[in-house]
């Protein structure tokens, strides 16, 4: 099985690999149980037996990242309508990890009810919860932030609500603050990021963006001119008429395109 380099940088990739591991590990902490004399078991079949509990999840753990990463719970982008979505989806997805659960260790060894009911049906309902809240963790600095600017340094991946696309950094006018996500505006639409601010700035060209507010990135070469209100705020105005504030700390860093 082979992967693009895009899809080898997407946190679904990194959570198909992670439940790989687990799985192994499942299959080898079988196995050392088995030759601690408590069962008798071949290597063969420890690992059978951790297939057969949570290999369905090699599947649905990345489906489930990717499809709940679109679905903001918290912060400011946080909907009711996200909220009933991913609510309805656990109920499938944890009915339907808990049939392909029965449905395989029913070839390896007979199921009593109590299992489904006691065993089966919470893990994989604490599975879910547990990989939602996983994907609404901020994309950290030292992972995909810095790989994405390592791997392509002129390009960004950002949301369009169908999924992600590459988006050039030379379309980027100025990024903007919100919540868990970042706003990209370009000069015709508006895109989300799953990333932090401090992230963004260290992985754009210091000589293209400059930061002039906590919530505020914009592009240098944007043509602007720095007004002072009588109120002593200053905002950056752009040659198109639109208007964000400026930060005392960051006016020193910009200075008016000539």
């Amino acid at each position: 099985m082979t992967f693009a380099p895009e899809l080898r940088s997407t946190i679904e990739y990194k959570v198909f690999l992670v439940a790989l591991a687990a799985l192994s590990i499942k299959g080898l902490s079988c196995f050392a149980w088995s030759l601690l004399g408590h069962e008798t078991a071949s290597i063969g079949e420890s690992f059978m037996y951790g297939f057969t509990a949570w290999g369905h999840w090699l599947i649905l753990a990345p489906l489930v990242i990717g499809r709940a990463r679109r679905m903001p719970l918290f912060g400011s982008r946080a909907t009711k309508q996200a909220r009933r979505d991913i609510a309805v989806e656990g109920v499938l997805v944890s009915a339907l990890a808990t049939l392909l659960r029965v449905a395989m260790s029913g070839l390896v060894w007979d199921l009593e009810l109590r299992e489904v009911v006691f065993l089966f049906i919470p893990a994989a309902t604490g599975m879910y919860i547990f990989l939602v809240l996983c994907a609404q963790l901020p994309v950290p600095v030292a992972t995909e932030g810095k790989q994405q600017a390592m791997a392509s340094p002129r390009r960004l991946a950002v949301e369009t609500g169908r999924g992600r696309c590459w988006l050039p950094i030379n379309q980027v006018r100025w990024i903007q603050s919100q919540g868990n996500y970042a706003a990209i505006q370009t000069s015709d639409r508006e895109y989300l990021i799953r990333q932090t601010m401090k992230s963004l700035q260290d992985s754009l060209p210091d000589d293209q963006f400059v930061r002039i507010h906590r919530s505020y990135i914009l592009r240098r070469t944007l043509g602007h001119q720095i007004i002072c209100r009588p109120n002593g705020a200053y905002v950056v105005q752009l040659d198109d008429g639109t208007e964000l504030p400026l930060s005392r700390r960051y006016r020193d860093e910009l200075r008016p395109a000539g």
